[in-house]
């Protein structure tokens, strides 16, 4: 029995400046990215593969020799093979690993998600009380 193959739910933003538009999607199985044209300084339609061809992005290709990337920046199309990754210094940061240039933005990120989650809770918190508050006057009142 043939399997079917998934289908690849792509990103709806660049990966480069995170703004919508024209995007080119990458072909590799399970890859989510996309890119403007004008981001990966392709300025020769004939650059951009046919929709039936394969096209491979950025982040599958090490940035310092080119070799099939196995390290990868979850904040920016950079990404290192195996002998490169020293070079790379990722720092992880929550579930994912970032390059310098990224990993303030997403410790800036992860605090802000953090406050949102310590927001809500307390939100919560205060509502449970106020409904505690509620039954209780209800049974004075009985």
């Amino acid at each position: 029995k043939k399997q079917k193959r998934k289908r690849v739910v792509h990103d709806d933003e660049c990966f480069v400046c995170y703004d919508v538009g024209e995007l080119l999607m990458c072909s590799v199985e399970g890859c989510p990215k996309v890119y403007h044209k004008e981001c990966l300084n392709i300025t020769n339609d004939k650059d951009i593969p046919e929709k039936r061809l394969k096209w491979l992005c950025p982040w599958h290709f090490c940035d310092l020799c080119a070799k099939t990337a196995v390290y990868f920046c979850q904040g920016c199309p950079s990404s290192w093979c195996e002998k490169c990754k020293r070079a790379a210094r990722l720092k992880k940061v929550g579930d994912g690993d970032y390059c310098r240039q990224c990993v303030s933005f997403a410790e800036q990120r992860m605090a802000e998600k953090e406050k949102e989650r310590e927001e809500a809770l307390a939100k919560a918190m205060a509502m449970q009380r106020e409904r505690a508050e509620a039954v209780a006057k209800t049974a004075e009142s009985e």
